[in-house]
């Protein structure tokens, strides 16, 4: 299990890397073609279309990422104030649920990203831009967060409280609630 944690660990925060420069790219891009609209009067042709397969990335890499560092948005309003067996079995049944939509998600998503590869799949604008790559990302993220989720359920088990819980995150120093 350690292991497979360290390589879940090192996986997300590689996905997590590549998703901030992707922003980053997007962002210069943005600027550039800005840039060149005052000075000239014209884009960048190509921006736009760019941009959108870029954040496409850049959503789905960073998912793993945030289920490893509780970035994510949850809502455990119910779950915190139950025994701690009983937060156990609701938060394992939310889990398994979520992998199992997430399986259904990356299988469905990977037939579109091959699908989309073999017929070579562009984004018609000012210029063509592969789509298919941005395609092939989404099951390999979606893959990389459920292994997350899987430890993350592990770890719910094994030590009582998953990582990110509502344990450790409901109340800080000066009272205030933890997570969003």
């Amino acid at each position: 299990m350690k292991a497979l944690d360290t390589f879940s660990r090192r996986l997300s925060s590689t996905f997590a890397v590549i998703a901030s420069l992707t922003i980053a790219l997007i962002m210069v891009l943005t600027v550039a073609d800005v840039a060149r609209r005052s000075l000239t009067g014209r884009s960048i042709p190509g921006t736009t279309e760019f941009s959108e397969v870029f954040l496409v990335a850049a959503a789905f890499l960073g998912l793993a990422y945030a289920m490893r560092t509780g970035a994510h948005v949850a809502v455990d309003l119910v779950v915190e104030r139950m025994p701690a067996r009983a937060g156990r079995i609701v938060f394992t049944i939310g889990m398994v649920t979520a992998i199992a939509v997430l399986v259904w998600m990356t299988f469905q998503t990977g037939g579109a990203a091959l699908r989309s590869i073999s017929a070579g799949e562009y984004r018609y604008g000012l210029i063509q831009v592969p789509i298919w790559p941005a395609k092939a990302v989404i099951p390999v993220a979606l893959a990389a967060l459920i292994l997350e989720c899987v430890i993350t359920l592990a770890k719910t088990w094994g030590r009582g409280a998953p990582e990110n819980s509502a344990s450790e995150d409901s109340a800080s120093e000066d009272g205030t609630e933890g997570r969003a």
